[in-house]
């Protein structure tokens, strides 16, 4: 399990060296800054790791899906007539649609926060849909909140590094070049290049993860 946001507020502030000048909403916001920073940075190197897949039900007459409130890019969608055999939709503009025609969806659109599909679903399926996509990170709100466990060890190091790094440059508390900069940086280049190696090495084995590689036959 990865560590807490308590146990990260207390690192930051150790390291701050100073307990009393940021309050704990401010150390959490530096926080969570720097948890979105590495977030990203883990996306790019271990895509699936933050894969998911969500079953939705046809609904006839309604073209419209709501996309999950954690969603952050969709890599596929799938339609079946059965909940069992899915085949891939196509992603279109909405104006290659024709909003009078039913059937079976064959293309969709992402518009706000929806997913549109056409042609215009004309019976109920249940888990007729099958969304692929990458989740956004829960904020770290209560103390006991963790980060995700790929941050484990050197991850999280790079986080409390990261936002000591935003919490003494906000306020203007290192001198652009100086001795205590230039060691901060570069005890957490250190770091990072640590975490960077150990996203390069990992292989995830989670065999829901490696299911997503075969989407019903077929490569996405």
């Amino acid at each position: 399990m990865g560590a807490t946001l308590a146990v990260m507020r207390t690192r930051v502030k150790n390291l701050l060296l100073d307990d009393d000048f940021f309050s704990d909403a401010v150390i959490d916001g530096h926080i969570n800054d720097a948890y979105n920073i590495h977030f990203d940075l883990v996306k790019e190197i271990l895509e699936d790791y933050f894969m998911k897949v969500e079953l939705i039900d046809v609904v006839a007459d309604a073209n419209e899906l709501t996309l999950p409130t954690d969603f952050s890019q969709l890599k596929t969608l799938g339609f079946s007539e059965d909940g069992e055999s899915y085949a891939q939709l196509d992603y279109v503009t909405m104006d290659g649609f024709e909003p009078s025609s039913k059937g079976s969806p064959n293309r969709y659109d992402l518009v706000g926060e929806n997913v549109i599909v056409f042609p215009v679903p004309d019976s109920a399926i249940t888990d007729g849909f099958k969304l692929r996509y990458t989740h956004e990170i829960t904020a770290l709100a209560a103390d006991p909140d963790t980060v995700e466990d790929v941050f484990n060890g050197t991850g999280q190091t790079c986080i409390e590094h990261w936002a000591v790094i935003l919490a003494k440059g906000m306020e203007g508390l290192w001198s652009p070049g100086s001795t205590d900069a230039r060691g901060f940086f570069s005890s957490y280049n250190d770091a990072r290049q640590r975490f960077l190696n150990k996203l390069e090495m990992r292989t995830h084995q989670d065999p829901e993860i490696e299911a997503f590689n075969d989407f019903d036959g077929y490569d996405i």
